[in-house]
């Protein structure tokens, strides 16, 4: 029987590996997921949608965040990502008739997205994501897609689920605009291109942003607080990474939103912190410059994720760790998620530690319990 060292040892090892077969789980469930949109049923359920609510919870909600963009660029219908509870206890009585909700979990057993499912169908109808076909969540929606993601071992937890669940998002989006008309079939067939090209980016992100964080991980050894600063699709990316930390490290993430840095955690700022800057080349990049000036300004401690090539980034920092920037904004949550897991895999690996849940059966046990288990109550049927 391996030592808790070994199980350590061996379930990071899992999590790295899981990190490098993301590009190959990305191709399988693009393929999956492509097939299963042709359903008419579907397609009838994005075209007649006046309003679109993404929902989940945790790695799921973020996904929401994260591909809400591309609903609204694509698809042209107003879309929202809210938390399962928020939607199912509170929001989800008065969204107008004609709301259409997509509820996301690998899973399929969390209890709040499979309460929120229930709500859904009662009004536009629920279309599940989930890697359980069978899963009561694919039961209670009025349609389910699975993301048909191939089977690993434990320590992958939170890895490829993730870009899965973006993917048949991202692969919804487009088909709602096909079906809308605001694409046309050769707009959504070269998007579709864009990202079978990801799995590409992906690959590239995997392999060239290990190294540079492996030579920053000293510094933060110490640090029990990493900040993470995004904005628009990667704000998502950022309660992404934030989650990761948790996870695997037991270390506070924060999830911090560009603006607001300004407004907020600046007052923090200061060589004792570590920054984590999110700075993609899209609509928030110029603020995102004039902010790492101000961290620069406080002599905080600042890691910058990026694309390579960027010729404005290494003039104001030099801890930078590239992304290969070939996917377009829209779809750069994808890869600006990967140097997150990075981070947070090799920190937990050079401090000796996992998940604790997997190493503690208590803490796995009362976690599962408030996740999968909890009660899902019998709803009100009417509003006020």
């Amino acid at each position: 029987m391996a030592t808790v060292e070994e199980f350590i040892v061996q379930t990071n090892r899992q999590l790295m590996a899981a990190i490098e077969s993301q590009p190959d789980a990305m191709t399988a469930v693009l393929t999956h997921v492509r097939g299963q949109m042709q359903s008419t049923s579907l397609r009838q359920m994005l075209q007649q949608a006046g309003s679109i609510f993404l929902t989940g919870c945790g790695d799921s909600l973020f996904a929401g965040m994260a591909s809400q963009q591309a609903f609204l660029q694509y698809g042209g219908v107003m879309t929202q990502p809210v938390e399962a509870l928020e939607y199912s206890r509170y929001l989800g009585l008065y969204v107008p008739p004609d709301s259409l909700l997509i509820a996301v979990s690998n899973s399929g057993r969390v209890a709040r997205t499979v309460e929120a499912a229930r709500m859904g169908t009662r009004y536009g109808g629920t279309i599940a994501i989930t890697n359980a076909p069978d899963s009561l969540l694919a039961r209670s929606a009025t349609q389910s897609i699975a993301v048909g993601l191939p089977p690993m071992s434990s320590g992958a937890t939170g890895t490829r689920s993730y870009l899965a669940s973006m993917l048949a998002l991202y692969v919804i989006a487009i088909t709602l605009g096909e079906v809308r008309g605001t694409l046309s079939a050769a707009e959504a067939a070269d998007l579709h291109r864009v990202l079978d090209e990801g799995v590409e980016a992906v690959a590239w992100t995997v392999h060239h942003s290990q190294v540079p964080i492996k030579s920053m991980l000293l510094p933060l050894q110490s640090r029990r607080v990493l900040y993470i600063i995004g904005a628009g699709p990667n704000y998502g990316t950022a309660h992404y990474g934030a989650a990761k930390f948790l996870e695997a490290l037991g270390l506070s993430g924060v999830p911090v939103q560009m603006e607001e840095w300004a407004h907020l955690q600046f007052h923090l700022a200061g060589p004792d912190t570590t920054f984590i800057l999110l700075a993609p080349a899209d609509a928030s990049r110029q603020r995102a410059l004039e902010q790492l000036r101000g961290l620069n300004d406080m002599q905080a401690d600042v890691i910058v994720i990026g694309p390579a090539g960027d010729s404005a980034l290494p003039s104001l920092s030099s801890t930078i760790v590239p992304v290969s920037g070939r996917l377009p904004a829209i779809f750069s949550p994808l890869e600006m998620a990967v140097p997150l897991q990075w981070m947070a895999a090799l920190l937990a690996e050079s401090r000796g530690t996992t998940m604790h849940m997997l190493i503690d059966e208590h803490h796995r046990d009362v976690n599962f319990r408030q996740i999968f288990d909890s009660g899902i109550v019998q709803l009100p049927t009417h509003r006020g």
